[in-house]
């Protein structure tokens, strides 16, 4: 993959799990919110590849949904505010 569409991604990712302040967003929501700020929008490909990346490199954590455990959530790390910081 390009190494710039790679950052514009994993940037999109943090920076959106950023303005959550703290709280974790719904995966679906994440992708809406990445989708408005990555031309073009992300390939489901894409999306699994970089989401488990950060999530492997702990970037990123999943947070457990009370509601319903079916429920996909992430929250971004101190590892991945770290990263973000890089970005800009």
């Amino acid at each position: 993959m390009n190494p710039q569409r790679t950052s514009q991604i994993r940037k999109s990712i943090l920076t959106a799990l950023k303005r959550a302040d703290g709280y974790a967003l719904v995966d679906e929501s994440l992708r809406s919110h990445v989708n408005g700020l990555t031309r073009p929008p992300i390939e489901d490909d894409e999306w699994t590849e970089h989401i488990q990346w950060l999530e492997e490199t702990k970037r990123i954590v999943k947070v457990p949904c009370e509601i319903d455990e079916t429920i996909v959530q992430w929250a971004i790390t101190e590892r991945g505010e770290g990263l973000l910081a890089k970005f800009n």
